[in-house]
């Protein structure tokens, strides 16, 4: 009963403040795993993602949603600890400054960890999509690579990059200033993909679903 509480609280603090953000007007960053990127999600869309992990890491399940407000995207995210089962709700949000054209890559700057429930930090955050060259063997889609930078609680330099490739499969690595996190996935369902993880060489599972709103 307990837990359930909790999830509901965490998911009314979500629904709260994209409400009192729906007058932001329009938005462009994503994250990758848990480094942000420099573009948003689409206006309207909600993005839900989970992972699992095993019982002898220190934090063995991950919980997302990420919604898009325009140039405005707001994450929540709760992260469960395997030994004692603490949660930790954390509330970000990143605003779109640059759309990414033919020349120049996306702008992003955001807060992580608003309410401060592990450490605030601030960061910007840049994306450039790759035109694939046909001949290029093995890749079918696109190749977007991320890089950032952030202060207090999200210090130092961060990157990554996501490759799509074929039969519907994608593969992601990001440095996220500590620990180099990676996945494997596939897209293969209507709305939904199913995941591998690689969280700091620990391994984990997951899904993720993705609609507008």
């Amino acid at each position: 009963m307990k837990g359930v509480m909790k999830l509901k609280k965490f998911v009314v603090v979500v629904v709260l403040v994209a409400a009192l953000c729906l007058c932001a007007a329009q938005a462009f960053a994503d994250r990758i795993i848990f480094t942000p990127t420099g573009s948003l999600l689409d206006k309207g869309s909600i993005k839900a993602e989970a992972a699992f992990g095993p019982s002898d890491v220190v934090i063995d399940r991950f919980y997302w949603v990420n919604v898009g407000l325009g140039k405005l995207e707001l994450e929540g995210m709760r992260r469960v600890e395997a030994l004692t089962g603490e949660e930790h709700d954390i509330i970000s949000a990143e605003l779109g400054i640059l759309p990414e054209t033919l020349l120049t890559p996306a702008l992003g700057v955001g807060v992580r960890d608003i309410g401060d429930e592990i450490e605030r930090g601030y960061y910007a955050a840049v994306t450039k999509t790759v035109p694939v060259i046909d001949k290029i063997p093995f890749f079918s889609t696109d190749i977007k690579l991320h890089a950032g930078y952030g202060i207090d609680g999200f210090e130092g330099f961060f990157a990554g990059a996501e490759v799509g490739l074929p039969m519907k499969l994608r593969i992601a690595a990001e440095y996220d200033g500590d620990v180099t996190n990676a996945y494997l996935s596939w897209n293969g369902l209507p709305k939904t993909s199913l995941k591998v993880y690689s969280l700091d060489g620990d391994i984990f599972y997951g899904a993720g679903f993705h609609a507008g709103l």
